[in-house]
């Protein structure tokens, strides 16, 4: 599974859990509070090949406020009997927040209403049950959070912004700009009451210099995917693989053995794997897929018009089987597998036409999101002004600005590819 790993940093928040007993809410909590504050949260927080016990000891030092997630399993007898142990990693937090002055640990109940007995609690813990806990419910989960977030500004005194001149710019954070109109075509897509399917077909289009891949960090960041695919409130994550498909036998016409092929190799990277173990494996996926083809301009014209018209009529056959009566049917998967297709331009006149792909000869859920646009400098100036974005480029948001006004960066008056963009971007706030 593919995860998206936030840019670490000294947190002024500290938020302790267990897994089994809060679950997706601390998880949605956490994402909500770092759009305005620096928070360290582990899921989000520690990357691949860091040392887990550093890297809390570390937060845990720099932290000024730390929130102890107690919810319904808190108290139950296994979570007890784990603080009982030295080694368990809540106790460790806990304890380490207590012992430090300066911080403020705040207990907040998740969806319940009274604090563990403390005769049920380990001695050195207790003294957390003596201060006043925040109730948070998921059914008012936002009031609540609203409370909180009014609350942490008056315990940080001003300090959520602290960390501008010292945090770098996260990845992701530049794609945040200019696609809105991608956004909701997706988000209408999935709620207009049409028949839904679980292996859509997404089409993604614009100058190979607009950051198709950004387009979908973005749609993860915000967590945009999990909600139209139906799946909020599950901890699965999303898989995001890119397909290498043969582009010679896509020209000959062969667009479902492309497919089939691609998928056995990148996916079940089982290049010779039969086509009843590539539907074995759909049938018990543990999380959803998108299987990304990449067609440029030069693999369009080399194929032909039909290209992409072949590949979404092969899609659907990767999901039919042989009955028990010698007939086809179809199976849906458990989680969604979506055939996502970007399409990269070499030129902004270039342009596929899609009318013949969205006619009634096609699935209904094929879906064409607005061709990507470039930069401009009322984009710039929204993007300048979320809550999100803007503890980053605080004091710089005249050089941002000013970006949109230098011919030499513009793809045309007044307009910048976002690659661009995102690459001055950073160059700025690196600096």
């Amino acid at each position: 599974m593919e995860r998206f790993i936030r840019v670490r940093f000294m947190a002024d928040i500290f938020i302790s859990y267990r897994r089994k007993d809060s679950g997706w809410a601390t998880t949605w909590i956490a994402d909500q509070l770092e759009r305005q504050y620096d928070v360290f949260f582990d899921r989000n927080d520690i990357d691949y090949g860091d040392q887990f016990p550093a890297a809390i000891s570390r937060a845990l030092k720099e932290c000024r406020v730390f929130l102890a997630i107690i919810g319904p399993e808190w108290d139950s007898a296994d979570n007890l009997k784990r603080l009982q142990e030295d080694e368990d990693w809540v106790r460790q937090e806990i304890q380490t927040a207590l012992d430090r002055k300066g911080v403020r640990t705040v207990p907040v109940l998740l969806d319940r209403e009274k604090l563990p007995l403390e005769d049920a609690v380990p001695e050195k813990l207790r003294s957390l049950l003596l201060s006043e806990a925040m109730p948070f419910s998921n059914k008012k989960r936002d009031s609540d959070l609203e409370l909180l977030k009014k609350k942490l500004d008056l315990w940080l005194v001003g300090g959520a912004y602290q960390a501008v001149d010292r945090r770098p710019l996260p990845t992701v954070v530049p794609q945040l700009c200019n696609r809105v109109a991608q956004e909701e075509k997706l988000i209408e897509l999935f709620s207009d009451n049409r028949p839904i399917t679980k292996t859509p077909v997404i089409i993604l289009h614009g100058h190979r210099w607009e950051e198709h891949l950004g387009f979908i960090d973005r749609l993860c960041h915000r967590h945009l995917l999990v909600e139209v695919l139906g799946l909020h409130g599950q901890d699965v994550g999303i898989s995001v693989t890119t397909l290498q498909w043969n582009v010679d036998r896509a020209a000959e016409g062969q667009h479902e053995k492309v497919l089939r092929t691609a998928i056995k190799r990148n996916v079940l990277q089982f290049p010779t794997a039969k086509d009843q173990e590539m539907q074995v494996y759909f049938r018990t996926i543990p999380q959803p897929q998108v299987l990304l083809l990449q067609v440029t301009w030069s693999d369009y014209r080399k194929c032909g018009e039909h290209l992409i018209e072949g590949f979404i009529t092969a899609w659907p056959k990767l999901f039919e089987e042989t009955d028990e009566k010698g007939g086809m049917g179809r199976f849906e998967p458990p989680f969604p597998v979506v055939l996502w297709i970007n399409i990269s331009y070499e030129d902004m006149t270039q342009e596929v036409s899609f009318e013949r792909l969205l006619d009634e000869r096609v699935p209904r859920l094929v879906s064409v999101l607005p061709k990507l646009s470039p930069v401009m400098e009322g984009d710039i100036q929204t993007w300048v002004g979320l809550d999100e974005v803007r503890r980053f480029v605080h004091g710089n948001e005249g050089r941002m600005l000013s970006l949109i006004e230098n011919p030499e960066l513009c793809c045309d008056k007044g307009k910048m590819h976002m690659r661009c963009f995102v690459e001055k971007a950073r160059e700025i706030l690196a600096g």
